[in-house]
């Protein structure tokens, strides 16, 4: 599979996700993205966006989805303040060839906004499932190794949990399930968001219950929304990437989303890129607050 398209659903988490991936293949194609510096994209050939759909093609399709969805993590999802970035809270870890470990530090991250809503502020992992393993199981399988980990944590003064990571930071985005073909082929399996009929659906339970009480995140499409398609749930996650929010006290005990929304999906792009650009603000100046 070379080509997939996000067509408008006039579902306002769901279009606002469309743009947001329509913004992240922007960045690729200028370069912005160091870690998706390997895929070559030019619009027009390899995306564009229409009034009522965004279409992707490469030969690379999934892992381009993939990198998209995990880089968008790291900035929307991952954050930390400028004191948790300097006084590194967790570990990382990496084993050579010769067996030799690294460890790296890295920041305790939080969810807020909309993101926080999403996941619930979900307990961070890494991409790959192998990445993350428990200290217990490490113990048993590889006594020594569990040993320098154990080390490497006491060294910095800092408390090692019941998960250990490898190959890089977790993140607080959840784990991507890997797209196959059956996600996007014709089938019998209705998703009440987009309306695609498909031959395979995922699971919606990591889609925040809080959002079983928006009529705007709801269909009437259908009575079943324990699963969803692969790109509603894709979608899902890129919606925070457009989204403004705000705590209206330092307790964080309520939260003010804002989406901006438009009668089509290249509109609804030029209102953020224009009205709303120029008032955001870097993540490091963010980070200061």
């Amino acid at each position: 599979m070379q080509k997939i398209t996000f067509t408008q659903t006039h579902n306002v988490f769901l279009d606002n996700g469309i743009v947001a991936v329509y913004r992240y293949l922007q960045k690729v194609e200028r370069k912005e993205l160091a870690r998706l510096e390997s895929f070559s994209l030019t619009k027009g050939i390899n995306y564009a966006l229409e009034p009522d759909k965004l279409w992707i093609y490469h030969h690379d399709l999934f892992g381009l989805l993939e990198a998209l969805y995990y880089v968008m993590g790291r900035e929307v999802y991952d954050t930390f303040t400028d004191k948790q970035e300097n006084e590194p809270g967790n570990l990382f870890f990496e084993v050579d060839p010769t067996g030799n470990l690294k460890a790296t530090p890295f920041p305790k991250m939080n969810t807020y906004g909309l993101t926080e809503l999403l996941t619930n502020n979900a307990q961070g992992t890494t991409p790959k499932e192998e990445d993350t393993i428990k200290i217990d199981t490490i113990r048993k399988q590889n006594p020594v190794l569990a040993t320098q980990i154990e080390a490497e944590f006491g060294r910095r003064n800092l408390k090692l949990l019941s998960k250990v990571y490898f190959n890089g930071p977790y993140t607080k985005l959840t784990r991507l399930e890997t797209p196959q073909n059956a996600h996007f082929e014709p089938g019998s399996n209705p998703c009440y968001l987009t309306g695609e009929s498909v031959k395979r659906l995922v699971d919606a339970q990591n889609i925040s219950p809080f959002f079983s009480g928006i009529g705007a995140f709801r269909s009437h499409r259908s009575g079943n929304d324990t699963k969803v398609s692969w790109k509603a749930l894709y979608l899902s996650r890129f919606s925070a990437g457009t989204c403004f929010y705000q705590y209206p006290n330092k307790l964080r005990d309520a939260l003010n989303v804002y989406l901006v929304y438009s009668d089509n999906l290249t509109n609804l792009h030029d209102i953020l890129r224009t009205k709303f650009g120029p008032l955001t603000r870097p993540a490091d100046v963010l980070r200061q607050q």
